[in-house]
């Protein structure tokens, strides 16, 4: 026998009540005294306003307000869920309370429409925001109008705080865990970029890889090294087979480790540097400074050093001539002292050449030097000799010319220690001031 409505509207249910037997529009909220219904469909007629209706299991349900769900929501045809138009779920200035778990695909906004997403958490309105409008995602903060994803955390003040952690325990390479960002154009994986992140084998350093189309460009270890054309560097910046140029329209297009450095430089020979301005150099193992605007100057030879323009200075900072040298020099062993001095003539004045100690050999020594107040003979004195030494021992062995002078005084020169010659200017009567020089060139012994 088929089964008949019933009309619930004068008493109170305490039992199961099959959704059968439920006329349209006959429950109100007040009528329901217990929480059992299954398969009850509530529809949008029913005056539930300001009310809360509690169902442990729901499978098809239409509502208009508060629905607090204490169970779990099974098998629900989100489409079956409706409320007034516009509204969400629940209505809007409703609430929905209790633990809710979907066990099946679910969409929100499949129409569309501009409508915001939000989610709260403990302290922050705006946990997770989804754009309606442009699909961008804001993680506590609704700025999001640069990028498609936008994080903002506050800490206090000087405090440095992670924004985004990647924690991956996949395997890299020599049994390090590590994972990577890709920059890729659509589904071309082939014309990407990659910024991978790694621990260097079991326990090992760490390290950050820079790629371009699956090949290392630039490594980062954490020694602090910088590698480019190296996945290991060893030095703070270390370039392989890659050129170097620093400043405004320089060039290192030589290969194997150019260098240009300046202004508008360029070294284009294999393992060439150029520094300074305007300036080329394109042979290969050659080395230019430019001191000045060398525009048009190319130093084309191989194996050659070039310093063009201005004055260089060894052992001083004010160079007055092309090369100017303050300090003894070697050349092909053989070494040169060089002073330049002003005293009056009654002045004395020494000079202590370092010397080797000659042990059981011997030094030979030749010697020039001079000092005058003025052009004629009896104002200055002038030495021209070759002595030999051994320790403390001194001998004159050509004496070229001595010129003495009771105004200007005379020279001698003495082994004070084994490892010092002293040339010195004895003083003379008058007291006019002059210049004077004293060169030495000697071999150490060996």
């Amino acid at each position: 026998m088929a089964s008949k409505a019933r009309d619930l509207s004068n008493f109170i249910s305490t039992a199961a009540i099959d959704a059968s037997e439920i006329a349209t529009g006959a429950i109100t909220t007040d009528k329901i005294a217990d929480t059992t219904i299954t398969h009850a469909k509530l529809h949008t007629t029913m005056d539930l306003s300001g009310k809360t209706v509690t169902l442990p299991t729901i499978n098809a349900l239409d509502v208009t307000n508060n629905i607090n769900v204490g169970g779990t929501v099974d098998g629900v045809d989100i489409q079956t869920l409706n409320t007034t138009a516009g509204d969400a779920l629940p209505k809007a200035g409703g609430t929905m309370t209790g633990a809710l778990t979907v066990n099946a695909a679910a969409v929100f906004n499949e129409t569309g429409a501009d409508v915001d997403f939000r989610v709260e958490a403990s302290g922050q309105d705006k946990a997770i925001i989804v754009n309606g409008a442009t699909g961008y995602v804001g993680i506590n903060t609704t700025g999001m109008a640069q990028a498609p994803l936008h994080i903002l955390k506050t800490a206090g003040a000087d405090t440095i705080v992670p924004l985004l952690i990647l924690d991956s325990n996949i395997d890299s390479p020599a049994n390090g865990k590590g994972g990577s960002i890709v920059f890729q154009e659509l589904s071309a994986y082939a014309n990407t970029a990659e910024i991978s992140a790694a621990r260097v084998g079991a326990g090992g350093s760490s390290e950050v890889k820079f790629k371009l189309r699956s090949t290392d460009v630039m490594t980062l270890n954490s020694s602090g090294n910088v590698g480019i054309g190296t996945a290991s560097p060893t030095s703070g910046l270390e370039i392989s087979g890659k050129g170097l140029a620093v400043g405004s329209g320089s060039t290192a297009s030589g290969t194997v480790g150019s260098v240009a450095i300046g202004h508008a430089v360029t070294a284009s020979g294999e393992r060439s540097f150029v520094f300074g301005r305007e300036m080329t150099v394109s042979g290969d193992y050659s080395f230019g400074i430019a001191l000045n605007d060398q525009n048009g100057t190319n130093l084309s030879a191989t194996n050659t050093m070039a310093i063009m323009g201005g004055n260089v200075g060894i052992g001083t900072i004010t160079p007055s001539y092309p090369l100017d040298v303050t300090g003894d020099t070697i050349q092909n062993g053989v070494r040169t002292f060089t002073a330049r001095f002003n005293v009056a003539n009654n002045a004395s004045i020494s000079f202590d050449v370092a010397v080797p100690n000659e042990g059981g050999g011997g030094n030979s020594f030749m010697i020039h030097c001079g000092h005058n107040h003025y052009y004629i003979t009896s104002y200055g004195t002038h030495r021209i000799a070759m002595v030999s030494t051994r320790g403390t021992n001194l001998s004159d062995v050509i004496n070229v010319g001595h010129q003495t002078s009771g105004n200007g005084g005379s020279w001698n020169f003495s082994k004070p220690s084994s490892t010092i010659l002293r040339i010195t200017k004895n003083a003379g009567t008058y007291g006019g001031g002059g210049a004077g020089f004293v060169h030495v060139v000697f071999s150490s012994f060996v």
